[in-house]
């Protein structure tokens, strides 16, 4: 049987998305002092199989951060090259030694995304055990 199954991923198309979400985000006149927006591409699942790589390096200078799921996802972009901030959005509980994930924490492009007061103190406890300040973004819910 003949597979006839595709997709064509347009990047320049998630390009211009990105371009049409920061304009429509920028401060106008009305409200001069607010500051620029931030944009975090979430990027995890393979970029929901437009290929994570290939997106994060057409978006890098695009966005400011991306979201991933898995410290493994994350340690592919790192692997990568791709230099924009990372998060992990599950919750992770220790980092290992490897260089890879060791260089990214130490340098703050890699974020973490806290769901519980437990996985705080222990992420605490490897940025005493690293001598480096891990970036933490709360996860709450409201409902």
């Amino acid at each position: 049987m003949l597979n006839t199954s595709q997709i064509n991923v347009d990047l320049s198309a998630v390009e211009e998305n990105v371009r049409v979400l920061r304009e429509a985000l920028t401060p106008t006149a009305q409200t001069p002092d607010a500051d620029p927006p931030r944009l975090c591409a979430v990027i995890k699942a393979d970029a929901y199989g437009l290929g994570s790589v290939r997106v994060a390096h057409r978006l890098e200078k695009k966005v400011d951060m991306f979201a991933v799921y898995t410290l493994n996802e994350a340690i592919e972009l790192l692997n990568a090259s791709v230099r924009t901030p990372i998060l992990v959005m599950s919750p992770v509980y220790s980092i290992a030694d490897s260089d890879t994930l060791y260089r990214a924490v130490s340098h703050g492009r890699l974020h973490f995304s806290v769901h519980a007061l437990e996985q705080a103190q222990a992420l605490a406890k490897q940025a005493d055990r690293f001598g480096v300040e891990i970036p933490l973004h709360l996860d709450v819910n409201t409902g």
